[in-house]
Parts: C-alpha cells; sequence; structure tokens
C-alpha cells in the first residue's frame, strides 16, 4: 500500500505523531482521488464551486506561511499554481492561489515547497480557502511562480 507523508487535522493520534517538523505516515484516504488546480477550485462566480465539499489540490508551492497556534493571526498558509502569476488577472479570471487554514493544528511547511492539500473548500471573507486536513509534499521539480505585478 502506498503511503505519503501526512498531517491530519482531526486526528489527535496524528497531531501528536508530528514530533521535529515531519509528518506522520499516513495511507491516501479514500477522497483524495483526483486532484483539482486551484483555478478550477476557485472559481470564476462569487464562491467557489466546491463550497462544503472535500477537494485535494494538483502540486502547488507554497508562497506565504502564517503563525501557527492559537495565538497566530491567520494559522494557515498559501498555495499557488506552479508557472503562474506576473500580471494582474482581470476579476472573472480565477486566482491561481488559494490560502489553506488550519486552525490551531500544528503544520511544517515552508516558502518554496511543493505541497499537495486535501481538505473541505469554502469561504471565509468573502474569500475562497481550502480548511485543510491533509498535507503532502510533493517532492520533485516544477515551474517557479511570479510575483503578481500591475
Amino acid at each position: 500500500m502506498t503511503t505519503r507523508r501526512w498531517m491530519s487535522r482531526v486526528a489527535t493520534a496524528a497531531a501528536l505523531a508530528l514530533v521535529g517538523g515531519s509528518f506522520a505516515s499516513f495511507p491516501t484516504p479514500a477522497y483524495a482521488a483526483t486532484p483539482i488546480p486551484i483555478a478550477t477550485i476557485q472559481g470564476t462566480g462569487a464562491s467557489t464551486p466546491y463550497a462544503g465539499k472535500q477537494v485535494t489540490t494538483k502540486p502547488s508551492v507554497v508562497t506565504a506561511v502564517y503563525g501557527q497556534g492559537s495565538s497566530a493571526e491567520f494559522r494557515g498558509f498559501v498555495i499557488q499554481t506552479p508557472g503562474t502569476g506576473g500580471r494582474a488577472k482581470s476579476l472573472r479570471t480565477p486566482s491561481d492561489a488559494i490560502f489553506v487554514y488550519l486552525s490551531n493544528t500544528a503544520f511544517d511547511v515552508r516558502i518554496g515547497e511543493q505541497v499537495s492539500v486535501s481538505g473541505v473548500a469554502g469561504e471565509f471573507n468573502g474569500l475562497t480557502q481550502i480548511v485543510g486536513s491533509s498535507i503532502a509534499r510533493v517532492p520533485g521539480r516544477y515551474r517557479a511562480v511570479k510575483p503578481v505585478t500591475g
């Protein structure tokens, strides 16, 4: 059975297994069948077409990391589709980046890492996010993301 390095937001055992920044190993969950591009999760409407549904992202690059624990303000990180960015998009074009909210769950991701995230898609204050339930590091090369400009 193939295993990946996962962090589970729900399982207490997984949270306790996180030691020294490593991920506990779990079998790939059944709901992680088909990875979805971030732009598809974002959609072109006022909210995600996947609201309340379990999603798994295609491998994406971590572009921002916010604090952890109950004292942290955002408690999560942003991922972006490899090779995207550059000039700003129109409002009718879906974003290639998304915030992953992890509540009080410990996590260890770094800017520049490539990960795939599973969780429930939804909206918070008008912005699409994934309430993460698992994170898998994805080895290999990827196309760099570009800062969004003008």
